[in-house]
C-alpha cells in the first residue's frame, strides 16, 4: 500500500507537466518551413523542331525546367529559317509559356546583286560566316568598349551597296533634311534613328519587302570583308583616301580640328556622292568614312562580354544606340572597323544609315 502511495504521488506531477506541455503546443504553434514556388518555364518554338537554347545561363534547355526569377535570353534556331533570339521575364512561382515563331528564308536562285525597284537601291549579298569581332589588345586607338574580341556566326543577308542616298530618301519621304544638299547622289544626313525607322516603316509598306537597319555584328562583318586589320584595307593610315571620305588633308585647310588627320588627300571637305572610293571585298562601299552610320541595336560598352556567339542582337534595352564606320570629319582614331560610337536615338547630327533584308527579293 505504501509503495502505491509513493508511485501516486510520483505520476501526479509527470502528468501535470505532460498536460501543460500539450497545452503549450496548442497556444503556440511552431511554423512549418516556407518552400518557395518553383517557377518553370515552357518554349515552343515554330517550326516545333527548331532548336531552342537560353543564352545567359549554362544548362541545358528542357521543357519545364525549373528556373530561377529572372530575365533569359532565348534563342531558336533552324537551318532554312532565320535565326530569332528574345528576352523574356521570369517571375516568381510562375509557370511561363513561350511562343517563338521562326521566319523562312527565302533563297535566291543566284547571289547576284539586285536592284530595289521602289528607290533604285542596289544590294550585294554578304555570305553567312563567323568572324571575330572587336579590337585586339594591340590596335592602335582601340575604345574600352571594343573587347573583349569574341566569336560571332552570322546568317547570311543582303546589304546596300552604298549608303542610303538624299535621292533615295526623297522618293519615301517626299523632303530632304541633309546639311549638304549638293546633289541625289549624296548620302542622305542629319537623320534620327526614329528617322530611320519611319523611312523602313514607309518603304516596306510600299515594296512588300522586309528592309532594315543592319545589328552592330552585321555591320562590322561587313566592313571587315573577311580581314583582321584595323580597317578593310589593312592597318595603315596613309591608304584611307583610296577607301574613304575621312578628316584628311583637304578638310584641315577648312576646318582645323582638335584631333589628329589622315596625312593624305581625299578631294572633300565634305560628304562625297556614294561610291565615290574604292570598295571593300565584299563589293560595299563607304563603309569607313562619308556618314557615320546607324545600327539596329541599343549600345551596351559591356555587350561584348556577354554576346552570344550566333546572330547577336545587342543589349536588350539602354538610352543610345548604336553608330558605326565614323564620318568625313573624324580622324584615325573613330574610321576603324571595330569603332563604336553611340547617340540618343532622337539625335539628328550629320548620321546617315544603310539598309539590310533576308532573304528572296
Amino acid at each position: 500500500m505504501k509503495k502505491i502511495l509513493i508511485l501516486t504521488l510520483l505520476f501526479i506531477p509527470l502528468l501535470t507537466v505532460t498536460l501543460s506541455l500539450a497545452r503549450m503546443a496548442g497556444d503556440f504553434d511552431i511554423p512549418a518551413k516556407k518552400v518557395k514556388p518553383k517557377s518553370t518555364l515552357f518554349i515552343y518554338p515554330e517550326p516545333v523542331d527548331a532548336r531552342v537554347r537560353i543564352l545567359n545561363i549554362d544548362p541545358v534547355f528542357k521543357q519545364g525546367m525549373v528556373l530561377k526569377p529572372g530575365r533569359y535570353q532565348v534563342e531558336a534556331r533552324k537551318t532554312g529559317f532565320h535565326t530569332k533570339t528574345e528576352w523574356l521575364e521570369l517571375q516568381d512561382g510562375e509557370t511561363k509559356s513561350f511562343n517563338i515563331t521562326l521566319s523562312k528564308v527565302e533563297v535566291r536562285p543566284d547571289r547576284s546583286p539586285f536592284r530595289d525597284s521602289t528607290t533604285g537601291m542596289e544590294f550585294v549579298w554578304v555570305p553567312q560566316g563567323c568572324f571575330q569581332m572587336g579590337s585586339p589588345s594591340g590596335e592602335s586607338k582601340l575604345g574600352s568598349d571594343e573587347g573583349p574580341v569574341h566569336r560571332v556566326c552570322l546568317d547570311g543577308f543582303w546589304m546596300g551597296k552604298y549608303e542610303v542616298t538624299q535621292g533615295e530618301w526623297q522618293k519615301i519621304k517626299g523632303n530632304n533634311p541633309s546639311s549638304f544638299q549638293k546633289g541625289s547622289n549624296y548620302p542622305v544626313e542629319k537623320v534620327s534613328w526614329f528617322d530611320c525607322q519611319s523611312f523602313i516603316h514607309k518603304l516596306n509598306a510600299r515594296s512588300n519587302k522586309t528592309f532594315r537597319l543592319p545589328t552592330e555584328a552585321e555591320w562590322e562583318y561587313a566592313c571587315r570583308a573577311g580581314t583582321t586589320t584595323a580597317r578593310f584595307w589593312g592597318d595603315g593610315e596613309s591608304s584611307a583616301c583610296r577607301y574613304a571620305n575621312v578628316y584628311d588633308l583637304t578638310l584641315k585647310k577648312v576646318k582645323n580640328f582638335l584631333w589628329a588627320n589622315f596625312n593624305c588627300d581625299d578631294g572633300c571637305a565634305e560628304t562625297a556622292p556614294v561610291g565615290s572610293f574604292r570598295a571593300n571585298g565584299f563589293g560595299l562601299h563607304d563603309m569607313l568614312g562619308n556618314v557615320s552610320e546607324w545600327c539596329s541595336d541599343w549600345y551596351d560598352e559591356n555587350y561584348y562580354k556577354n554576346s552570344p556567339e550566333q546572330n547577336p542582337q545587342g543589349a536588350s534595352s539602354g538610352s543610345y544606340r548604336v553608330l558605326r564606320g565614323g564620318c568625313w570629319g573624324h580622324g584615325p582614331g573613330r574610321v576603324r572597323s571595330a569603332f563604336r560610337d553611340n547617340w540618343s536615338p532622337n539625335n539628328r547630327n550629320l548620321q546617315g544609315f544603310r539598309l539590310v533584308s533576308p532573304g528572296r527579293q
